[in-house]
């Protein structure tokens, strides 16, 4: 959505579009999403221009998003992707406006509108849900607030809310990454130099065998690419065992193959075409004109029995076919 509306540009969003989404798809009829969007406090509802027809409205923010700004953009333009970075970089490092809670429940009881009705009264702007590499939920979010008062006004609650009749277990984020570090015996990131920084993720990067993601699937690893043993299947092969798309035995016989194609042959998976008979040779007449028979048996019988079943009628003139002089 960052990319459809530009960042900072606020471009329109066609209002059908929003309502392709799965979050989206069970609010319905479509004038009622149009109309609930009318009263919304964030967004304003685009009707003029390209978006005048009825079933064609548009949507935007009332307020652009800000981007943090860097040194250097004055002189080099970031683009609408490096600011989505941007954006997503500060949003989720900024421990100081984010609580980590826990005890929801089940996912059946507590979707991601669920979270965000509940947190929305004290402040809180988004809800990440937290998940398993497998994608099963956690139990567990991280919220963040619109600013560092509304975030610790969030955690002094005394008591703390319930979801749902369940008790939660709620701390600062930054204290539950140390918490969680302490654990497992390592140094906070946010705590670390830039060069205990770059040690680190390059440890994490030969933990996962020189590749990005789990399991050694780095690039190209499903297409052909290095295999777990980091050797390249393809490259092991012998000229003998690769075959072109022909399917010819060797991909070097291509003068053979060639004489082959010239003199009619298939040379398409086997060489079996070498048990067909020859074509036979074209009759042609003096010109070089292709010579046509009429090589059905029963032509001569036919034709007598249509001249008994026509006697006494006009006979038909034949067409004569003169060579122009």
């Amino acid at each position: 959505m960052f990319m459809e509306t530009g960042g900072p540009k606020n471009n329109p969003v066609p209002i059908h579009h929003v309502c392709s989404f799965s979050r989206m798809r069970r609010f319905k009829p479509y004038s009622a999403v149009v109309a609930a969007l009318r009263d919304s406090k964030d967004l304003v509802v685009v009707d003029d221009g390209e978006f005048s027809k009825p079933g064609s409205e548009a949507i935007k923010r009332k307020e652009p998003i800000v981007v943090p700004a860097e040194d250097g953009d004055s002189e080099k333009l970031p683009t609408t992707e490096d600011l989505f970075y941007r954006l997503k970089k500060a949003s989720s490092n900024n421990m100081a406006t984010s609580v980590y809670a826990k005890g929801f429940g089940t996912e059946e009881e507590s979707g991601q509108i669920a979270l965000e009705k509940f947190f929305r009264p004290y402040g809180a702007v988004q809800v990440r849900m937290r998940r398993e590499d497998d994608g099963t939920w956690k139990g567990s979010v991280f919220v963040e607030f619109d600013s560092e008062d509304s975030q610790k006004q969030f955690l002094a609650l005394d008591p703390k809310p319930k979801f749902k009749d369940n008790e939660l277990t709620v701390m600062g984020k930054q204290e539950y990454i140390e918490m969680k570090c302490a654990e497992k015996g390592i140094k906070p990131e946010h705590l670390m130099t830039q060069q205990e920084k770059s040690e680190h993720r390059k440890k994490q990067r030969e933990s996962n065998g020189g590749f990005r993601g789990n399991n050694n699937r780095g690039r190209g690893s499903r297409r052909g690419g290095n295999d777990r043993g980091g050797n390249n299947r393809r490259r092991d092969r012998s000229p003998r065992q690769r075959r072109d798309r022909s399917g010819s035995v060797d991909n070097d016989d291509w003068k053979q193959r060639r004489d082959r194609f010239k003199s009619g042959k298939d040379d398409r998976g086997s060489r079996r075409e070498d048990k067909k008979e020859e074509k036979k040779d074209i009759e042609r007449d003096a010109y070089g004109i292709p010579v046509i028979k009429d090589t059905s048996d029963a032509a001569p019988n036919k034709r007598k029995a249509d001249t008994d079943a026509n006697e006494g009628s006009p006979k038909k003139s034949k067409l004569e076919i003169k060579q122009d002089e």
